[in-house]
């Protein structure tokens, strides 16, 4: 007796079929599984790059002048490192290191691990005048290190990158008056005060009303007009005065001395007898005054 068909298949055709399809759905539910712990491991990674520790090693302007260079480091990360090892190369080196100075590379954030890095945290410390360092032979280009770890993991990080004291060359900076400026400026008011007399006896206070207050001022004005006024006026007479003088010195009539007369005691008159004196220059007896 031959097997029973249905649409066309026998009873173990349509087992086939079921086993392959049971195969592909136990395919596909491995794939979801596998989709699902990706998905579970990208969020992982992705929640501790969120709350990890981030240190970062740089070169900033200073905030008093931006031609002073400070080294950095910064935890702008969610957690505290812990172990935070910095490391530079090729050894940094300041321009100002003469004699027992103590040298950059001697500093105890590069020579020992720090402990503890609180997120948030800054350590900034001075580096180098860009005037003085430019006209030196230091190098310009340092590759630092860091290695760190986090609490209550055993995960650490090692990363490495390029500081390069060139990247600002050629760019001009805005000079912007901060906390320090008006630090500055207060304490260069106070020293103008205590050089002052108002602070040393009794500040002398008047109390008027606002009327007589407006009033006062009003003919404070008044009076600085009028005085502006007069002062004006002065100036201008004085300047025609001084005009009318040099016109008269100008214009001097020379005819008012008579034609063919010489001035007297020039030309052939003779001056007259000086007393004691002949006419003809022999000496006579002194004339005798009247009265005598």
């Amino acid at each position: 007796m031959p097997p029973e068909k249905f649409l066309w298949w026998t009873q173990t055709g349509w087992a086939g079929v079921g086993a392959i399809v049971s195969a592909v759905a136990v395919i596909g539910a491995l794939i979801a599984v596998a989709a699902a712990f990706k998905q579970v491991g990208a969020v992982r990674r992705a929640h501790e790059d969120q709350t990890r520790p981030h240190i970062v090693v740089d070169f900033e302007p200073n905030p008093t002048w931006w031609m002073l260079t400070d080294f950095v480091i910064k935890n702008i990360g969610q957690s505290s490192a812990l172990d935070v090892r910095v490391s530079m190369d090729p050894a940094p080196e300041r321009t100002m290191e003469k004699g027992e100075r103590e040298k950059f590379a001697d500093l105890r954030m590069l020579k020992e691990p720090i402990q503890t890095f609180a997120p948030g945290r800054e350590i900034r410390a001075f580096f180098d005048s860009m005037i003085d360092r430019l006209n030196s032979d230091l190098p310009m280009v340092y590759t630092v290190t860091v290695t760190y770890g986090m609490p209550d993991s055993e995960q650490r990080w090692e990363e490495s990158h390029v500081l390069d004291l060139n990247v600002q060359n050629g760019s001009e900076q805005v000079t912007a008056y901060g906390l320090h400026d008006a630090a500055k400026a207060l304490r260069e008011i106070g020293d103008l005060l205590k050089r002052s007399d108002v602070l040393r006896g009794p500040i002398a206070v008047i109390a008027e009303d606002r009327e007589v207050h407006i009033r006062r001022l009003q003919n404070e004005r008044e009076a600085r007009l009028q005085q502006r006024v007069q002062r004006m006026a002065e100036t201008a007479a004085e300047a025609q005065r001084h005009d009318e003088v040099d016109g008269t010195e100008g214009n001097v009539d020379e005819s008012d001395e008579p034609d063919g007369e010489e001035p007297p005691g020039v030309g052939a008159s003779s001056p007259e007898p000086v007393r004691g004196e002949s006419v003809d220059g022999g000496k006579q007896g002194q004339i005798p005054a009247d009265g005598d």
